[in-house]
């Protein structure tokens, strides 16, 4: 296995924050049209019931607590005398595969750049429609990479002619593929030492006719230029260039990967959940028993915000985990773990669809723990943060064969208030076994759609003016020192 060190890449710094659109007031009209959704008969018997949900790896391959570096799996598609097999062999820096000889079949090759393993599927050649050259289905080639490919690399040579038939071809290459790969290609234009002197391949584009300029619309106008016939020895930087780009794109799309399970079906509903706390709740088990894995790290004090991804009960679930509040107050939070959870909502652009408020059903909710909650909402997210909140009891499994509201009704005036204020939204789990509770999960994320619904299909799009600076009167007599955040980890 070849290994590259040098710098890494600048998109696995923090992607840019979104820029939210302001919001208004909560209003009368808005807390009438709030209405019960709680725990139901539905969780009663949560535990005993059993339905399929389809699990995805998260996107970084990294669920060991960071003993494998994060992985990036790129499928190469192209015509005839594309130079596929050429590419792949720059990127993983050795002739790995055989070029000059037509592939016949999908091959795969892993190498490591800047501490990333890089997986490469070079593909047979695709069929020109008409021309009688059907190739091999290029879900074989996906299946290569599982649990499915960062990025779809187009390859097209720029001495070879590329017209309707080839335009079309390769259309119908990402149709066979499932819907939604368009989000996840971009153009490599090969051979580019063969143009004429001084041209540029932005002119080539320009030049080559409509085809063309369609496909690399079609990609989002992300597109690189490989020479390869340049050497390792040679100070080539078209690899590392190439892979920013990658990294550019997968942070574009969130770090979500084109899945094997949209192969046979459209693009499946997407869920963007952000668990809050404070301190010891369970917010990081409560994470993995959603995504059905252990993503989350347990056991340890969670310090920076992590985004971990799946496919459960036919929606794409992305879970944001972030470090807890101080119970006591807000002042006590230090400025940084506020941020953090500022920064986690973020990294669920465009906002996140409902604020997961984790709460253990062992824990006691009084007054003072009940404002708390109350004022780091408000202090981080804004007055409407109340329509997208819900509380969710964590350790579940403690409740035995106590319904959940029998718990509520027991748990005193501060937890009904709490609960008022979230619109009477609330679900249980037994977060203890990630994937035992599946049931349960999937009513979950049906109580979201609940609320994303009554919410008018709309993200969460926390108020810009409540970001926290510098002069900030929260962290005014804040004791911890005011370092620089970190950034949250995007794998």
């Amino acid at each position: 296995m070849t290994e590259k060190s040098s710098p890494p890449a600048a998109a696995d710094l923090l992607p840019p924050t979104a820029s939210p659109e302001p919001l208004r007031g909560l209003t009368s009209d808005d807390k009438r049209r709030r209405r019960r959704r709680g725990g139901g008969a539905a969780d009663q018997d949560a535990r005993g019931s059993s339905h399929k949900m389809a699990a995805v790896p998260s996107d970084s391959g990294d669920t060991t607590g960071g003993r494998h570096p994060p992985e990036r799996r790129l499928l190469l598609l192209g015509g005839r005398r594309a130079g596929k097999t050429s590419c792949a062999n720059s990127v993983l820096g050795d002739q790995v595969f055989q070029a000059g000889t037509e592939t016949t079949h999908s091959n795969v090759g892993q190498t490591e750049i800047y501490g990333r393993r890089v997986t490469v599927v070079d593909t047979p050649p695709w069929g020109v429609p008409g021309h009688g050259l059907d190739g091999e289905d290029p879900c074989m080639g996906a299946v290569l990479c599982p649990p499915g490919p960062h990025v779809i690399l187009l390859v097209v040579s720029v001495s070879q002619p590329f017209k309707e038939t080839q335009r079309r071809a390769a259309e119908d290459q990402l149709g066979a593929l499932g819907g939604g790969t368009w989000r996840y290609s971009m153009v490599l234009f090969t051979g580019v030492d063969k143009l004429p002197k001084g041209t540029f391949v932005e002119e080539h584009i320009a030049n080559t006719g409509e085809a063309l300029q369609w496909l690399v619309e079609r990609c989002g106008s992300r597109y690189h230029a490989f020479d390869n016939s340049k050497k390792d020895g040679d100070e080539n930087t078209q690899v590392p260039e190439l892979m920013e780009k990658v990294e550019e794109l997968i942070t574009d799309n969130q770090g979500w990967y084109f899945e094997r399970d949209q192969m046979i079906g459209g693009p499946p509903r997407e869920l963007r959940l952000l668990l809050l706390g404070w301190k010891g709740v369970g917010k990081s088990s409560v994470g993995n028993t959603i995504l059905g894995r252990r993503d989350f790290e347990v056991g340890q004090e969670t310090e920076m915000c992590l985004r971990r991804q799946a496919l459960v009960s036919g929606r794409r679930v992305t879970v944001v985990d972030t470090p807890g509040w101080d119970w006591f107050s807000v002042r006590r939070t230090p400025k940084r773990i506020r941020q953090e959870s500022q920064r986690g909502a973020a990294l669920l652009r465009p906002g996140p669809h409902t604020l997961l408020l984790v709460l253990p059903v062992v824990s006691s909710l009084t007054t003072r723990k009940r404002r708390t909650l109350l004022a780091h909402l408000e202090a981080l997210f804004g007055e409407r943060a109340s329509l997208h909140t819900m509380v969710l009891f964590s350790c579940g499994d403690w409740l035995g064969r106590t319904p959940i509201e029998d718990h509520i009704q027991r748990g005193g005036r501060e937890l009904h208030r709490l609960l008022e204020y979230c619109g009477n939204y609330y679900h249980v789990l037994d977060s203890k076994t990630p994937g035992k509770d599946i049931r349960s999960v999937s009513d979950l994320l049906d109580k979201i759609e609940d609320m994303v619904r009554e919410n008018g299909d709309d993200a969460f799009l926390p108020v810009q003016s409540e970001w926290l600076s510098e002069d900030s009167s929260l962290s005014s007599d804040n004791t911890e020192p005011e370092d620089d955040c970190r950034g949250c980890q995007l794998q």
